[in-house]
């Protein structure tokens, strides 16, 4: 990757698949120079998960 050196830092990001728990992401980081050409200088994907259980409760029934 190269560093961040333009006029403008654009992030964009996508779920790239979701699921009823957790999400994979992706999001991709790019610089603007002064004629408009974009250069990626930074990748990153993770998943995400939710916290919260069902509502009303917080564990398995007995």
């Amino acid at each position: 990757m190269c560093p961040a050196l333009g006029r403008t830092l654009r992030a964009r990001a996508q779920v790239v698949q979701a699921g009823r728990r957790q999400a994979v992401c992706r999001c991709e980081l790019t610089v603007l120079d002064g004629e408009g050409a974009e250069t990626v200088c930074a990748v990153a994907q993770g998943t995400a998960m939710t916290l919260n259980g069902p509502a009303g409760g917080g564990g398995a029934e007995a």
